[in-house]
């Protein structure tokens, strides 16, 4: 059977693990940007989007891309003063991209799917990158929880009319840790562990990205989701080729929350602007009523420039 992740192999050029682990004595001098400034995105959250703004209390998200469908249902926590459990809602905003970005990056580069998070929130919310207060604080735990235990369903419609469906789970394990605030105790999680299938795939299917170009975009959600898309998808189109993108097509993608296109265009062409300032580099052109015109770019992070000399991996 056809892999579905054959369909999202936007990053099947980029280095394997057993490349990389050759390729991690090499120096590699005048290269931009530093292996430290480098993130990693699955190449399903590049083409495929978390909600945008606080669900409530749906729980469940659809998205399409093309032949492809995502959907994502709320998990649940246990609540360790009730002793029951508690329903989660959705991941949403930017919070949870970041997030995903950071424990991608950590497992591709300590090559273990176990990440030590921080041993408080406050070091883990600064290690994001984000301003340490309390809204932040609040928001980081939400999300990781959320996120952390929600399940992704992913559905591919082949060629030959024959379905592949898959089911995974972000992560299979975690640890959580009391820790004191203002308002009492409060829960978090200082250990999360990817679950093997994710971290199989991610192994294969992770699409490099410019931390400065992250953190310039940190409070964007759509800009974080169009520059992932840019990144894993331009340099791939064929040399003197040019790809056509409608404007339905990119609605379907990106356009959650809107109702009139002329609100979309608006949102998306000023977005696309912004993630433009942090990936000049990126060939995208408007065809005026009709879409964007995509071609081919060299990628945000230049695969020699992906692992540094000091990582360590397992053999």
């Amino acid at each position: 059977m056809t892999d579905v992740f054959d369909e999202f192999r936007d990053a099947s050029s980029y280095p394997s693990l057993p490349e990389l682990r050759a390729k991690s004595a090499e120096v590699i001098a005048d290269t931009r940007p530093t292996p430290t400034d480098i993130r990693f995105q699955h190449t399903i959250f590049c083409q495929t989007a978390l909600p945008y703004r606080n669900p409530g209390t749906v729980r469940s998200w659809e998205r399409t891309n093309g032949s492809t469908w995502l959907r994502v249902d709320a998990g649940v926590t246990p609540d360790q003063v009730k002793g029951r459990y508690e329903e989660l809602g959705l991941p949403y905003g930017p919070k949870p991209r970041l997030l995903l970005t950071y424990l991608n990056s950590e497992a591709i580069r300590t090559g273990d799917p176990e990440i030590h998070v921080a041993k408080s929130l406050g070091a883990f919310v600064s290690r994001l990158g984000l301003a340490h207060h309390g809204r932040n604080l609040n928001l980081v735990r939400e999300q990781l929880l959320r996120l952390t235990n929600c399940t992704f369903h992913l559905s591919h419609l082949s060629n030959d009319g024959r379905v592949d469906n898959y089911r995974l789970n972000l992560t299979c394990h975690d640890r959580t840790r009391a820790e004191s605030s203002p308002r009492g105790t409060r829960y978090w999680q200082d250990t999360v562990t990817l679950s093997a299938d994710y971290f199989s795939k991610l192994k294969d299917h992770c699409v490099p990205l410019d931390l400065r170009a992250i953190r310039s975009l940190q409070n964007n959600a759509l800009a974080l989701d169009i520059y992932g898309w840019l990144a894993q998808r331009l340099w791939r189109i064929p040399s003197n080729v040019e790809q056509w993108i409608s404007w339905v097509a990119l609605m379907d993608q990106f356009g959650q929350g809107y109702v009139k296109m002329k609100h979309f265009k608006e949102s998306f062409r000023s977005t696309l602007r912004l993630v433009l300032t942090q990936y000049p580099a990126a060939k995208i052109v408007e065809e005026p009523n009709r879409g964007y015109l995509l071609h081919e770019s060299p990628p945000p992070v230049q695969p020699r420039a992906i692992i540094p000399v000091t990582i360590q991996l397992p053999l």
